[in-house]
């Protein structure tokens, strides 16, 4: 039932109404499976800062720095930064989290207001009922870290239009095997996010402390831990095409927070040698792309006008 056109029918509805979930949640009356018991950060503060000239450096990555209650993110664009402090509600007020927020911007803060975003941390229990599909903030949220919400907004999409029935006595099948794939894909992508507080160093306030409470960390996340205390990661433990992020994506994390194994492994005099030039050779290739590579303001501008050029 709509204001403008009616009352409109159809053999299958996509619901794109984001957090409100006005289909899925309010007409079908879908459970929404809450993971703020994992996930904390249930809320963000967001501006955007325009530069002090056009000349100001932009960095080639986005910045994420750890707060007292979550962290922000900092991402260099052409014209302005975009900024945000994601916390979580239960360890900080909003008045504490945006004076978090102002001394972490300094001097750039001092005349401007944020934008408070509620976030609803976890997923749609059925993304796709009867002949009602979720697709995006209806379907489920986590948190923008690893823009996930692009990754499985994106997937989902991709995986409706290529498993669409070819007519409607299978729908009830197709929707049986997307609810499986989507679910199980929302609580891999929590694990991968919970990764990041769990193997983070910080431990001076209740935050970052209960992050790394056993009662918030899913069974299948400890037990990985437990098993990588012992064994190298591989291919083998992700075996889902659904997957989002695998093995490189949480060597990354594991080893760049300087995951507390037992592994035990000794080289002979061999081994040391190779392993020596090995590392020797790949100091010398960065050293050398570094001393080639433009700053990112000039090869954005070189974009705009030539496009990439490959060679």
């Amino acid at each position: 039932h709509t204001d403008n056109a009616g009352v409109l029918t159809a053999d299958l509805y996509v619901d794109c109404t984001g957090f409100s979930a006005q289909l899925i949640g309010n007409a079908c009356n879908v459970p929404f499976v809450d993971k703020s018991d994992i996930l904390f950060v249930d809320s963000a503060l967001v501006v955007q800062l325009p530069y002090e000239d056009k000349y100001t450096p932009i960095p080639c990555f986005t910045k994420s720095t750890a707060q007292e209650a979550g962290w922000i993110w900092d991402i260099g664009l052409s014209e302005r930064r975009g900024v945000g402090y994601v916390y979580s509600s239960q360890y900080s007020s909003i008045e504490q989290a945006e004076s978090v927020l102002r001394e972490y911007l300094g001097k750039a803060a001092e005349e401007i207001s944020f934008r408070h975003i509620p976030m609803k941390v976890g997923y749609r229990e059925k993304s796709w009922q009867g002949n009602c599909v979720a697709i995006g903030l209806s379907s489920g949220f986590v948190e923008p870290l690893e823009a996930t919400g692009l990754l499985m907004f994106d997937a989902t999409a991709r995986m409706l239009a290529e498993c669409f029935p070819a007519n409607t006595d299978v729908m009830p099948l197709v929707a049986n095997r997307y609810n499986q794939r989507v679910s199980n894909a929302w609580n891999r992508v929590i694990d991968f996010i919970k990764l990041h507080y769990v193997t983070a160093k910080r431990m001076d306030t209740p935050f970052w402390v209960d992050n790394k409470n056993e009662i918030s960390i899913p069974d299948s996340l400890k037990e990985h831990l437990e098993l990588w205390r012992y064994h190298i990661p591989t291919a083998y433990d992700f075996t889902s095409t659904l997957e989002f992020f695998n093995l490189e994506n949480y060597l990354y994390v594991l080893y760049g927070s300087d995951f507390e194994s037992k592994l035990k492994m000794t080289l002979n005099d061999e081994e040391e040698r190779l392993f020596s030039e090995m590392t020797d050779k790949l100091d010398k290739q960065v050293t050398l792309l570094k001393s080639q590579l433009l700053p990112h303001r000039e090869l954005i501008e070189r974009i705009k006008l030539y496009g990439i050029q490959l060679n």
